[in-house]
C-alpha cells in the first residue's frame, strides 16, 4: 500500500497519466521450462486411459512456480517495451518520457 500512496501521490502532484491493468487468468500465459506432471482431472480421460498423467505445457494457477513464472513473464515485456524496474519496488515498472 505504501508503494501505491506513494505513486499516485506523485502522480496528482506532477500531473501524470496512470494506467492500471488487471489480466484475468494471468498465470495461464507464463510458460514453464520443467516437466511438471499432474493426474487427469475426474472425466478428462477416456476408456482404458484411467492412470495415465498429464505433462503441462503452461503453468496453472496453484503451482508452486505460477507467481514466479508470470512475476518473470511480465517483467520481461516491461523490458522490451523499455519500461526501468524501481529499485524500491520491483513490482513497479516506469517509463521516462521527454517533455518538450
Amino acid at each position: 500500500m505504501a508503494t501505491i500512496r506513494t505513486v499516485l501521490t506523485m502522480a496528482a502532484q506532477r500531473n501524470w497519466e496512470i494506467h492500471q491493468v488487471d489480466i484475468k487468468s494471468a498465470y495461464l500465459y507464463a510458460s514453464i521450462q520443467e516437466e511438471i506432471y499432474m493426474r487427469a482431472p475426474p472425466g478428462y480421460l477416456g476408456d482404458g486411459q484411467e492412470g495415465k498423467v498429464l505433462r503441462l505445457k503452461q503453468s496453472l494457477p496453484g503451482l508452486k512456480q505460477a507467481g514466479f513464472k508470470w512475476a518473470e513473464e511480465l517483467a520481461g515485456v516491461f523490458k522490451r517495451s523499455e519500461f526501468t524496474c524501481s529499485k524500491v519496488d520491483q513490482s513497479v515498472y516506469f517509463k521516462r518520457c521527454l517533455v518538450t
